[in-house]
């Protein structure tokens, strides 16, 4: 069973990550928390006791409007969904999801497509939580539309990887008889590394498998037109303190991560 956490905003971009949720991974037996946050504007003093109201209120409000629309969208059976009304900032109250009992075992967050272009940008809420959090984090891009992930793109860094942390994977992987493309990213902090340091094959065992190193200068437009190539339906990244993709998120919050604009990214993380 699955326990999967949505933020939302109650924009389009979340009711879209929302339905690749549920379609991904099922009604049987997982369990969909849908999340709204809310908090004070900066700068407003602690006595506006009227208007943090206001704002719980708007945030109930809006989650039975997004349910209702979230329902439709969906087809049957629709699953029993539970809402979260909270107040504090995204990063802090998936945080205090995190301490529960049952934690979340995945994040499921929208992502804003780029006008004009065929990418998409990893916002600063994304960003922060996956900086910030111990969970999976799946990011699905504004203009995703769920197909079943038969071939998934697994990118590598190189050195060995816990076999818990592509537990998810491997278990989206035999769910939907998958393959997976391993890449070997050669960047410009990891050129001494070996693909053979990894112990990926071990990790995959009998689900079908394939390798391939990429390097370049930019390796961020390398992956994107690896994964138009291959027409991957899910691109899944280790995140690792002090890897490569570190590098990649260990920014401002306003730096954006790009890649392409129809395929979800899930980020795991290396303990």
């Amino acid at each position: 069973m699955a326990n999967v956490l949505i933020p939302t905003d109650f924009s389009d971009n979340a009711l879209n990550a929302a339905i690749y949720a549920v379609r991904l991974f099922g009604t049987n037996g997982n369990h969909f928390t849908v999340l709204n946050c809310y908090s004070m504007p900066h700068g407003r003093a602690g006595g506006f006791r009227n208007f943090d109201d206001m704002l719980a209120e708007d945030s109930a409000e809006g989650l039975v409007l997004f349910m209702e629309k979230l329902r439709d969208r969906l087809p049957e059976p629709v699953p029993a969904f539970e809402t979260a009304s909270e107040q504090g900032l995204l990063v802090d109250v998936i945080k205090r999801f995190e301490a529960d009992q049952v934690p979340p075992d995945v994040i499921v967050q929208g992502t804003q497509g780029a006008s004009g272009l065929k990418r998409i940008l990893i916002g600063s809420n994304t960003a922060a939580v996956i900086m910030n959090s111990r969970t999976p984090v799946l990011a699905v891009p504004e203009e995703a539309t769920f197909s079943a992930p038969r071939g998934i793109m697994l990118l590598e860094g190189g050195g060995r990887v816990e076999p818990s942390t592509l537990g998810l994977l491997v278990d989206l992987a035999r769910a939907n008889g998958s393959e997976v493309g391993i890449v070997h990213v050669k960047g410009p902090d990891n050129e001494d590394e070996r693909t053979s340091a990894t112990n990926l094959d071990e990790i995959l065992g009998d689900i079908p498998h394939t390798r391939q190193t990429v390097a370049g200068s930019d390796v961020m437009m390398t992956l994107n037109e690896l994964v138009d190539k291959n027409k991957a339906d899910l691109v899944v990244a280790v995140h690792r303190r002090r890897g490569l993709f570190e590098s990649l998120f260990k920014r401002s919050m306003t730096t954006r991560l790009v890649m392409n604009t129809r395929t979800p990214v899930l980020i795991l993380h290396q303990p």
